[in-house]
């Protein structure tokens, strides 16, 4: 089921002193889909301004089909799930942006002994998705582990783990810290993201956005607004912890709060983001063609 936040404003007025004229700068007409998550808050202020029609929706298969349908015209989504969509639109899809860095950590309980990557094939973990982001990750660090169990969500996989029932998930916020507020007993024994950037000297980019012909041709100002809506997010967590709780991402200011510096949102364009997309795609292609589509794409696939 996806939410729908309808932008209560289409036009931005800015007074300038012209010749006495007013000015009025219109914002692109466009529907853009955020998953409910990282992305979701990475773009609250434009949701609390209102100037763009914005859905959350809590699956990515769902946004994926609405932006192959062109029923929205940007859609937030996971880096190999934009290589899928370039592929499935005959590569009328672009990238804009990489705005969701690694946020994949593994947690369990305090009296669990996990130090490295490889004590993961020494307990039960938890992954939600067999093929998803989270697994595709895992299986970059440590190959294929008969000790994973598969669950169909990460809002089940929290709740398993808050309750003993898993002995470690590996799980992406805001369900980190939903978990561990639930249960004091969790901790965080592994950053994935700190993994990666250690092994690869570069971030991992796990979301971006993907625009259609109209979003891109809405891109030169759409991106302008993004990055001040990032910007927002990093400089006013207070605000943005608020808007968090309206918007329903989490149901608690003190979750938001915690949750909100790793959740690792970043504005990242042009040629550093080129770089560390197209080398996460031939990872992932390495480890298996089909998490990307079945072929690397070329650079036409950036904006």
């Amino acid at each position: 089921m996806k939410k729908s936040l309808v932008g209560l404003l289409i036009l931005f007025v800015i007074l300038m002193t012209a010749c006495g004229k007013v000015v009025v700068e219109e914002k692109p007409e466009i529907q853009i889909g955020v998953l409910k998550g990282p992305s979701a808050v990475s773009i609250l202020k434009l949701m609390e301004d209102g100037m763009y029609n914005i859905e959350i929706y809590n699956k990515p298969e769902e946004l994926n089909a609405a932006i192959v349908k062109n029923e929205v015209d940007i859609a937030a989504l996971p880096t190999n799930m934009a290589s899928i969509v370039y592929g499935r639109t005959n590569h009328a899809t672009k990238i804009l942006v990489a705005s969701t860095m690694g946020s994949l950590y593994v947690i369990a309980n305090k009296d669990v002994e996990i130090k490295t990557l490889l004590d993961l094939k020494t307990v039960g973990l938890g992954v939600a998705g067999k093929g998803a982001t989270p697994d595709l990750v895992l299986q970059y660090f440590v190959g294929e582990n008969e000790n994973v169990s598969y669950y169909g969500e990460h809002t089940e996989l929290a709740s398993l783990v808050t309750i003993g029932r898993v002995e470690a998930a590996l799980l992406p916020e805001p369900f980190v810290t939903i978990a561990l507020t639930n249960n004091p007993d969790l901790e965080i024994k592994l950053d994935l993201n700190q993994e990666w950037i250690d092994k690869n000297e570069e971030e991992l980019p796990m979301g971006v956005l993907v625009a259609n012909a109209k979003g891109i041709e809405a891109a030169p100002v759409f991106l302008q607004d993004y990055k001040k809506s990032i910007d927002y997010v990093t400089e006013h967590t207070d605000e943005v912890a608020k808007l968090a709780v309206k918007y329903e991402i989490v149901n608690s200011e003190k979750i938001a709060l915690e949750m909100i510096p790793r959740t690792n949102i970043k504005f990242i364009t042009g040629n550093e983001m080129k770089k560390m997309i197209t080398s996460y795609f031939e990872k992932l292609f390495a480890l298996n063609p089909a998490s990307i589509g079945g072929t690397l794409p070329d650079e036409t696939i950036f904006y």
